[in-house]
């Protein structure tokens, strides 16, 4: 494996790994988004070329492996972050049901005043 294919050595690489794997499983347990657990999963499987650095295959294959892995985070993150934005819409009220809301509430004085006459 030539120097382009990482530009750092193995050492910096297993460590760079290691932090980036830790610091998205605590993000997947914290917020419990699916593309931090495949993120988490993607990081360290690039440390698999260092298996047989001069096989090819293993080398393409790896890199599929890694496409796949970072394809299907993009599309969960848009998964998500649509569903947030779904449960927000359903959780507000419309601007319609606030002008409603606010005009048709019974008045306190009202009912002490219904209350007194009977």
């Amino acid at each position: 494996m030539d120097a382009t294919t990482f530009p750092i050595p193995l050492v910096y690489h297993v460590i760079f790994c290691a932090a980036a794997c830790i610091f998205f499983i605590v993000q997947y347990v914290r917020t419990k988004k699916s593309y931090q657990l495949l993120l988490a999963i993607g990081i360290p499987a690039s440390l698999c070329i260092y298996i047989n650095p001069e096989s090819s295959s293993l080398f393409y294959s790896v890199g599929a492996f890694e496409a796949v892995l970072l394809i299907g985070a993009v599309v969960f993150a848009f998964i998500e972050r649509t569903r947030r934005k779904q449960e927000i819409e359903d959780t507000t009220l419309l601007p319609e049901e606030n002008v409603s809301a606010a005009s048709s509430p019974e008045k306190p004085d009202d009912k002490a005043s219904d209350g007194e006459q009977k």
